[in-house]
């Protein structure tokens, strides 16, 4: 059987690791034990399971914000919570990753901020925050 597309996930990461294009002749040359392979190109906004069998849509990621303003003054501060391990938190292009389950966030200039939320299993989430 030939293919057109060919998406590899690792089973132990659930993450897509990559996408072969072009016609496939020989699928058991992408075959691993780690692996799982799904015939077609895949959308990036699911999730492998580990067991390889099921596909689901990824969701936003969870957490919960103390507050969506704050004062600019460098000290008061807006805590993002309740985030999965390994979240990171991307603002003005400067990441932090989350190590305690919170990121705590600051800033001293008045403004909109979007803060970026990314991890691998779930959508990327934006929280605006206002800062006067």
């Amino acid at each position: 059987m030939a293919v057109d597309y060919i998406s590899v996930f690792s089973t132990a990461t659930q993450q897509l690791l990559y996408v072969t294009q072009g016609v496939i002749s020989n699928i058991a040359d992408y075959a691993n034990p780690d692996h799982a392979l799904f015939l077609g190109k895949y959308d990036t906004s699911y999730l492998c399971s580990a067991d390889g069998l099921t596909v689901s849509a990824k969701t936003e990621i969870p957490y919960t914000a103390s507050d969506t303003t704050l004062v600019a003054d460098g000290i008061a501060t807006i805590t993002l919570a309740r985030l999965p391990d390994g979240a990171a938190l991307t603002v003005l292009g400067e990441s932090e990753t989350e190590t305690a389950g919170s990121i705590n966030f600051s800033v001293d200039l008045s403004g909109s901020y979007d803060l970026l939320l990314e991890h691998p299993h779930y959508l990327n989430t934006t929280v605006t925050v206002t800062a006067t």
